[in-house]
């Protein structure tokens, strides 16, 4: 039985269109090949991902000027759901809101 691969993007706090593809780029251990659009992603989540399960934490937590990249996300990680269902394979993808509450587990 094959184990399942997960990754985990989170964005709690990210400030730039350009650090959330950094995020995206090193969770998917793709620094140096990842072309840091919307673009590259498609084509990554198309080809070069292997993982069944994308958790994403922290949209809750960007500015109101990234709502529009979200949403560009969000179409992106349907898509790919649907396309991997048609050729009988499966892509979790969660979506978890951070608040300060959730975030005292990460302090030292």
């Amino acid at each position: 039985m094959k184990s399942m691969k997960t990754v985990v993007l989170n964005f709690t706090d990210c400030k730039y269109l350009g650090e959330m593809h950094q995020i995206i780029g090193k969770a998917f251990d793709l620094v140096d090949w990842y072309g840091q659009n919307w673009s590259a992603f498609h084509d990554l989540l198309r080809g070069e991902c292997d993982a069944d399960e994308i958790i994403i934490i922290g949209l809750n937590t960007l500015p109101k000027e990234l709502e529009g990249h979200v949403t560009k996300m969000k179409n992106i990680l349907q898509y790919e759901q649907e396309k991997r269902t048609e050729h009988g394979e499966k892509l979790n993808v969660s979506f978890i809101d951070t608040t300060d509450s959730d975030m005292e587990q990460f302090k030292f």
